[in-house]
């Protein structure tokens, strides 16, 4: 009797792993259609996660304790709740910031995970599937007038919503696919063929969205995957011609999507000095995550700082802010220097597993920290929920997939 259970017990045990496996692979269709979808994974996967552990009566955190990029995700959620303690929430509220732990249990489950079961290769496939169901929906969006979901190509046609969702997916996923093509071409697989086509997908798509932060951040990547491949291999000339194509690349993209227009870029830098302001007057921990747009909306109005004049002689006096446009003034801005810190400790633990990443997809993997960086000095909001599961979904790559069985053989031609 007691054996059938226990047999019982390890079968659950089993399949609540491949139920994590498949949810948290899932993360990428999840954003393509929109919260509900990636809110749902993540919080499927992580409930998951505790079902198994009450079922097996097994402590999940013992395995992950001592994992540098555990305690730094979790110092980073703590600078998060120790702002909202001191600072108060603002109109967003307290669950707001609380519920940050969820892309911190998130990865916990899948760091666990990873230790009975592999994980990247179902995540790299994942994130092809991601990929492809963009792709319909925008097809769809501009063929039919309307998407999978009902949504109008008027949404399509914006930077917000699904053109932003999307470009951020598609602007990290291109380089990953294109540089695993080219690795996959060298060791003489035939799939290299399929990794250069969902890599070609996502850049165009990345592309029609015209939103010039994550397309440039897009090329640095591709840039970085190829230079770093064939640095060795390369004479005088072809080490001159990648920069040059590179800047090419980035000034007919600016041309394409808006020209040389610098208003976009003098709004950030008026709120980018707003943002210093807030983060000095909150040095250590910031004015929290859900007070950030109530403070800096006080902070504009007061005028303790001074609206920024541009060369054109044009005052950019932004009165009103979501986030601070930038990676690091984000992170300053609403946890201090303590938010900043920690959280650049995950983000050097995650750089740290893909450059000992000997996977087929290394090179495409240690393409995301350029992208993210890239994108992140006038881009998305590390706080906006998407970008954070986006973040989540990669840096769970970059961890987890150091030793698995590759995903292709090398067939000799």
């Amino acid at each position: 009797m007691q054996s059938g259970k226990t047999e019982t017990t390890m079968k659950w045990g089993r399949y609540l792993d491949n139920s994590m496996l498949f949810l948290g692979a899932a993360v990428p269709m999840g954003i393509v259609i929109g919260n509900a979808g990636f809110e749902a994974m993540i919080a499927l996967t992580v409930l998951a996660w505790m079902v198994r552990a009450v079922l097996l009566r097994k402590n999940p955190f013992s395995e992950i304790a001592a994992n540098p990029a555990f305690l730094a995700w979790t110092a980073w959620f703590f600078c998060i709740v120790a702002s909202l303690a001191v600072n108060g929430a603002g109109t967003k509220g307290a669950g707001h910031d609380i519920v940050f732990i969820r892309f911190l249990l998130f990865a916990c489950a899948l760091l666990d995970l990873s230790t009975r079961r592999p994980v990247g290769r179902h995540f790299v496939w994942g994130l092809a599937a991601g990929v492809l169901f963009a792709g319909v929906n925008t097809i769809m969006a501009y063929g039919a007038g309307f998407d999978l979901f009902g949504r109008s190509v008027e949404r399509y046609t914006s930077k917000l919503k699904e053109p932003a969702r999307f470009a951020g997916l598609c602007a990290m996923a291109a380089p990953f696919f294109l540089a695993w093509a080219q690795t996959a071409w060298s060791e003489k697989s035939k799939q290299w063929i399929f990794f250069l086509a969902i890599g070609a997908a996502a850049l165009v798509i990345l592309v029609q969205t015209t939103i010039r932060t994550a397309i440039i951040a897009s090329f640095c990547g591709m840039f970085f995957a190829v230079f770093s491949f064939r640095y060795t291999k390369m004479g005088w000339t072809e080490k001159i011609l990648w920069p040059v194509l590179l800047f090419t690349g980035i000034w007919i993209t600016v041309q394409y999507a808006e020209g040389w227009n610098l208003r976009t870029f003098y709004d950030r830098i008026a709120i980018w000095k707003i943002s210093v302001a807030m983060w000095q007057e909150h040095f250590f921990l910031g004015v929290g995550v859900s007070a950030y747009k109530d403070i800096y909306a006080d902070f504009a109005l007061s005028g303790v700082v001074s609206p920024y004049v541009a060369p054109t002689g044009v005052v950019f006096d932004i009165r009103k802010a979501y986030h601070a446009h930038n990676l690091f003034l984000m992170l300053l801005s609403c946890t201090g220097i303590l938010g900043l810190i920690s959280f650049l400790w995950l983000f050097a633990s995650c750089i740290w597993a893909a450059v000992k990443n000997t996977m087929p997809w290394k090179y495409g993997l240690a393409t995301w920290p350029v992208v993210f960086l890239v994108n992140g000095l006038a881009g998305s909001n590390i706080y906006n929920s998407w970008y954070q599961a986006l973040f989540a979904f990669f840096a769970v790559l970059a961890l987890t997939s150091g030793s698995e069985k590759p995903v292709f053989q090398k067939n000799k031609m």
